[in-house]
């Protein structure tokens, strides 16, 4: 068992999240594993993602 939720890209509802999971496909190919446990903390992605 995972000690942290492994959010899955089909579960997201979040318009700028999916935006986000489609930009990091198109350049890695697959949505890597840190975004999905980020996604635990939806407004952290978001301003970590802003911020780098």
């Amino acid at each position: 068992m995972a000690r942290v939720d492994i959010i899955r890209p089909d579960n997201v509802d979040d318009p700028i999240i999916r935006e986000i999971f489609s930009w990091v496909t198109d350049m890695e190919g697959e949505v890597p594993n840190h975004f999905l446990v980020e996604m635990n903390f939806p407004a952290f992605l978001k301003a970590k993602l802003g911020a780098t």
